[in-house]
C-alpha cells in the first residue's frame, strides 16, 4: 500500500478484458488507498491476501504484475517488484524519482510515466495481447533475479559499502 498509485490504475484497467486483483494490505504502512473516491469496475477486486503464501499465490496466478507508485523521496514497491520477478512475472511501475533498478526496460518489465493511464493501460493491453511475450519477459525477470540480486549478493554489497570483507569461510570480519 506504500505510496501505490492504485487510482490511475483502475483508470487504466476499467473496461479492459482482465481480472484485476489489487493487494491491499501491509504490515508495514497503514495508509488509506487513493480509491476511495472512485468507482471500482466490475473487473477489478481490492483486497487483502492476507500473508506471503497467499501473496505468493496471488503471484502464480497472474500472468503480469503491476505496481502502480505515486511519486516518492525514498524507494517503493522494491519488495514487490523484486517478489514478482523472482516468480517469473513480468512487472510494470511507474517511473518515479526513486525508481527500481530491477527492471530491464523491454525485457523484463516496463516503466511507465507517473499517473499516465494511457501509458498505463497500453503496456498492460500489450501484454494481454502477447502472453508470449510476457512469458518471455517472465523467465528473463526470473533469471536476472537469480543471476544479479541474491540474498547472497546484497549481503556483500552491504558489507562492502560498510567497509566488511567477506572472508572463505563466511565470517564477517572488519
Amino acid at each position: 500500500m506504500a505510496k501505490r498509485d492504485y487510482k490511475t490504475l483502475v483508470g487504466a484497467v476499467d473496461g479492459l478484458d482482465v481480472s484485476v486483483k489489487i493487494a491491499a494490505d501491509s504490515a508495514w504502512f497503514r495508509s488509506g488507498l487513493n480509491i476511495d473516491s472512485v468507482n471500482i469496475p466490475p473487473n477489478v477486486e481490492v483486497r487483502s491476501y492476507g500473508d506471503y503464501p497467499g501473496l505468493r499465490k496471488l503471484y502464480a496466478e497472474s500472468a503480469f504484475v503491476v505496481v502502480p507508485l505515486q511519486e516518492s523521496v525514498h524507494a517503493c514497491g522494491y519488495a514487490v517488484i523484486a517478489e514478482a520477478m523472482a516468480m517469473g512475472k513480468p512487472v510494470i511501475t511507474t517511473y518515479i524519482t526513486g525508481h527500481s533498478d530491477y527492471i530491464v526496460e523491454g525485457e523484463t518489465g516496463f516503466y511507465v510515466p507517473h499517473e499516465d493511464r494511457d501509458a498505463l493501460r497500453d503496456r498492460i493491453s500489450y501484454l494481454l495481447e502477447n502472453p508470449d511475450v510476457a512469458r518471455t519477459m517472465g523467465l528473463k525477470a526470473r533469471s536476472l533475479m537469480e543471476s544479479e540480486f541474491t540474498l547472497e549478493q546484497y549481503s556483500e554489497k552491504i558489507a562492502a559499502a560498510a567497509g566488511l570483507t567477506n572472508t572463505a569461510d563466511r565470517s564477517i570480519s572488519r
